[in-house]
Order: structure tokens, then C-alpha cells, then sequence
């Protein structure tokens, strides 16, 4: 519920905040040309403008501090992102210009921020492939974790809210000291933890907005086809969708093991909605996967169903506390994230090639198993050949170990 009357809420890279005014800008690419001797100007029509939204927001709580923070850094963040419309649902979106966060000594505890948008085109749209379902259904996975955290606040008495927040971030904390680079992350972990380290919290919702910050650094976009970097820019390159993928999935399966030994109820659903955060944002990236064969897909989506699931069952668990409506909410969403991430890969499985596997009993040259596979063709052995080698990662490709070996059907 709005804390004033006419608020209505909204997100941004699962950053919420309230919405008085939001406006469009609809139209076309018009140009007006003059031509000497001639009254009348001629007009060419270049197709459709880009569709701006802009959004005149307010945060407004005891943490709009840590909230504001949290907006800069999202709005710091490259490549489109989703943002809930208060009144037009999902939508995603660039961030085309700076926004502008103003605070004033005359409204404490408000932070006032506008920003403008352009919806990302069809050409995006196409590329989702089906997958809005999940992005509609992450969107409000995330407002039921922040409600999850909300709820602790507000059913839990100061001293005990204090403990479990205190003990959560500092199991936050050590999972995250604990987290292992994965392929191409080497870079990007050192710079996750040192955001959790650094961060402090002493309520719930303040410990929900240090989560969010985190998980949406697992959750940015991999792929830039809207804009170009400047030329003489040097930005460090951003993990693969697969890096943060597999990240995420660390993470909030660690998180959700916690869940079990922690000491009370709040602390419990602190833990659980950390997961929650951190999950979603795992899973949203397959919206940016550029998957190469159908074991890539598969092991994806087993990956991300089997600690769906896992949630779902530790939630199932925590439905016989205060917090059983919140529960039955998300074991629900949950549940429909599954089906959606099922459906949605099972298409893309469709569209991929088929992996060959061949199984030796004795030492084979790579070049000579690209040949069999290729030798049809073989202006492609080369690229099979590569294909063998980077897949399998053998020791010295001209004699494989006995085994299974993996290669793409050409």
C-alpha cells in the first residue's frame, strides 16, 4: 500500500519506488524538407519514433538513504533492464540520458528522482523469444521477497529484528567471502564481494536493499546491441550470461542451505528472501544466452529447476510460521518460474544443433574424428575440429583420452 494517497509503485532493475506522474511520448521520425519556388514542404516519413517513457518517482522510508543509493547504481548499470510501469505493466527499457536524484533538506525521508526511458524495440522483443513469461514472473518474485523482508519488519520486535539482521548479513557476507570465480568471472566476483563486504545494515529493509544491489550486478545484461562503446572507451568486459548464471545458482543454493540452521523466523525469511533475490537474477539470464548445442540448454535448465525446486520445498517448510501468506505467494510464482523456464528452453532446444557423443575405448586424433564427422564437407572440418578441442579441453589433441567426446553436428 502507497504511504500517501494517488502513489502507485514501480520498479527498476527490482529497485521500487512510488510514482505520481508518468508520460509517454509517442510518434513518428518525420522530416520536413523545403524546396525553392514551392509553398508546400514535402515530408518524408522515416518510421516510427523511438517510444520514450518518463518516470517523476519518489522514494520515500527510513532507508531511502540506502534506496537511493541502490537506484544510482542501477541507473549507473549498462544495458536495458526491466521496468515496471505503474500503470502499463513490464516493460524493457535503455536508459537514454543521466537521471536526476534530488534531495532537500524541506522533505526528509524522501528522495525525489526523474528518468527517462526508450522501450527497446521490436528487434529485442523478437530476440526474447517467449521469454516475458519470466520476466513477468521475476518481477514479482522480487516484490514478494521485498514484502517477505517488509513483513519481518514490521511483525518483529525492535531488539529481535535487530539480531536477525545482524546475523543475516553476516551469513551474507560469508557466503559471498566464499564464492568462486567461474569461467571469465575472475574479475567480476572480486567486485561482488567488495560490494556486500562494504555494506551495513541495521533493519530488514535496509538489509533487502544491500541483497537487491547485489543480485542486480548478477542480473545486468551481457549483451549491448543498442549502443556502442565510445572509440577511445577501454570498459572492462562483462561476464558471459553464463558466468552470472552459475554464479547465482551458487549463491542462492548456499544461502538456502542456511535456511534450515537458522536460529529464528525472521532470521529464516531474511535468508530465504536473500535467495529469493539472488535466484531470479540467475535465471533472468537466460533471456542473454547464447546457447550452443542442446547439452548447454538442458544443463541449464536442470540447473535452475533443481534450485527452484529446492526453493520451493524450503519454503514449504517456513508456511507453518508468521510468515505463511507471504510463503504461499511465492511457492506459487515459483512454481510457474519452473513451467515457464521448462517451456521456454524446451523451445530453444528445438532451434539448436544436436550434440554428437562418441564413445572410445582407446586414444583418437581429434583431426582424425573431425574428419569422419565433417569429411562430407570439408571446407568445415577445420571448424569441427576447433569445436572438438575447445569442448573437450584434451590434453594434446592428436591423442584424446578413452572416453566420452562431445562434438556439434554440423
Amino acid at each position: 500500500m502507497a504511504p500517501l494517497p494517488g502513489l502507485v509503485s514501480g520498479s527498476y532493475r527490482g529497485i521500487a519506488f512510488y510514482v505520481p506522474t508518468a508520460s509517454s511520448r509517442p510518434g513518428r521520425r518525420v522530416a520536413r524538407t523545403f524546396l525553392p519556388g514551392v509553398d508546400d514542404a514535402a515530408y518524408d516519413d522515416f518510421g516510427r519514433a523511438p517510444r520514450e517513457i518518463s518516470i517523476d518517482g519518489l522514494i520515500i522510508g527510513d532507508d531511502y538513504l540506502a534506496q537511493a543509493a541502490a537506484l544510482e547504481a542501477a541507473f549507473e548499470t549498462q544495458g536495458p533492464a526491466m521496468l515496471v510501469h505503474p500503470f502499463r505493466g513490464p516493460m524493457m527499457v535503455i536508459l537514454t540520458e543521466p537521471a536526476t536524484i534530488n534531495y532537500s533538506d524541506r522533505e526528509m525521508r524522501i528522495v525525489r528522482f526523474q528518468a527517462r526511458f526508450e522501450l527497446v524495440g521490436s528487434g529485442f522483443e523478437a530476440g526474447l523469444s517467449g521469454l516475458f513469461g519470466i520476466a513477468s514472473i521475476v518481477v514479482a518474485l522480487v516484490t514478494l521477497a521485498t514484502s517477505l523482508s517488509s513483513s519481518v519488519e514490521k511483525r518483529t520486535i525492535s531488539a529481535a529484528r535487530s539480531r536477525a539482521t545482524t546475523r543475516s548479513l553476516r551469513i551474507i557476507k560469508q557466503t559471498m567471502s566464499n564464492l568462486q570465480p567461474v569461467s571469465s568471472s575472475r574479475r567480476f566476483v572480486p567486485r561482488l564481494k567488495a560490494q556486500v563486504s562494504r555494506a551495513t545494515a541495521d533493519t530488514p529493509t535496509a538489509l533487502d536493499a544491500v541483497v537487491v544491489t547485489a543480485a542486480a550486478m548478477i542480473g545486468d545484461a551481457t549483451i549491448k546491441p543498442w549502443v556502442s562503446e565510445a572509440e577511445e572507451s577501454t570498459a572492462e568486459a562483462a561476464p558471459p550470461a553464463e558466468a552470472l548464471f552459475a554464479l547465482g545458482v551458487r549463491v542462492a543454493t548456499a544461502l538456502k542451505g542456511e535456511v534450515a540452521d537458522a536460529p529464528s523466523a525472521p532470521d529464516q525469511a531474511l535468508l530465504f528472501a536473500a535467495s529469493i533475490h539472488v535466484v531470479i537474477q540467475a535465471v533472468s539470464q537466460i533471456d542473454y544466452w547464447s546457447f550452443e548445442s542442446t547439452d548447454a540448454a538442458l544443463t541449464a535448465r536442470n540447473q535452475a529447476l533443481e534450485c527452484l525446486s529446492g526453493l520451493a520445498e524450503t519454503a514449504d517448510l517456513l508456511s507453518n510460521s508468521a510468515y505463511a501468506g507471504e510463503m504461499a505467494e511465492i511457492i506459487r510464482q515459483l512454481y510457474a518460474l519452473q513451467a515457464e523456464i521448462t517451456g521456454t528452453v524446451n523451445e530453444i532446444i528445438g532451434r539448436l544443433p544436436q550434440t554428437l557423443v562418441f564413445e572410445t575405448d582407446r586414444p583418437v586424433d581429434a583431426w582424425v574424428l573431425a574428419n569422419h564427422v565433417a569429411g562430407d564437407n570439408p571446407a568445415i572440418v577445420e571448424a569441427v575440429y576447433a569445436d572438438i578441442v575447445r569442448r573437450n579441453r584434451p590434453r594434446h589433441p592428436a591423442a584424446m583420452k578413452p572416453g566420452k567426446i562431445r562434438v556439434i553436428k554440423p
